[in-house]
Parts: C-alpha cells; sequence; structure tokens
C-alpha cells in the first residue's frame, strides 16, 4: 500500500514538473523569439 502511494506521487510529481519545464522552455523561446 505505501509503496504504490509513493510510486503514485513520484510519477504524479515527474509529469508536473514535465509540464511546468515544457511551459519555462515555451516562454525562454518567445522571449528569445521577441
Amino acid at each position: 500500500m505505501g509503496d504504490i502511494q509513493i510510486l503514485v506521487m513520484a510519477s504524479m510529481i515527474f509529469v508536473l514538473g514535465g509540464i511546468v519545464y515544457g511551459l519555462v522552455l515555451l516562454g525562454m523561446l518567445c522571449i528569445a523569439v521577441l
């Protein structure tokens, strides 16, 4: 039970981190173009 919870939390953090990283990268790209 505990292991599965940790795995779910880790995957959620990984997905959220990827989305944030993508948005930051997109923002930097827009600033570089403008």
